[in-house]
């Protein structure tokens, strides 16, 4: 499951409605399985996420796998997606096939989360 979570505080200026978040989503074409509001920060804290793009990869037993940002090019520039490692994608395919994750960990990206 792809799970995505909102843990910018209401009231902050990147603060996302559930309704806008929906859309956002949707402008993005993002399909995740669901999408989680967490206002106080409690499932952001929890995992230690530390910026928009901070991604986690969790086994059926929610164990930890990954943390980090998606790739290993801190951009939001598309010409620099083909020369990218995609660290979120190959941790997929590693855990899918029951392999350690060659990158268990790395730096994230993007904006800093606003905790309340």
């Amino acid at each position: 499951a792809w799970l995505t979570v909102n843990s910018t505080a209401d009231g902050s200026a990147d603060f996302l409605t559930p309704a806008q978040m929906e859309r956002w989503l949707a402008e993005q074409k993002a399909t995740p399985t669901h999408a989680l509001m967490d206002e106080e920060g409690l499932l952001g804290r929890a995992f230690g996420a530390r910026t928009a793009l901070h991604f986690f990869i969790l086994d059926p037993r929610g164990q930890l796998l990954y943390a980090g940002g998606i790739d290993n090019i801190p951009s939001h520039k598309v010409e620099d997606i083909p020369r990218a490692t995609n660290y979120l994608r190959q941790g997929l395919a590693e855990a899918l096939a029951g392999k350690p994750l060659s990158v268990p960990a790395s730096r994230p990206y993007g904006c800093a989360i606003t905790y309340r």
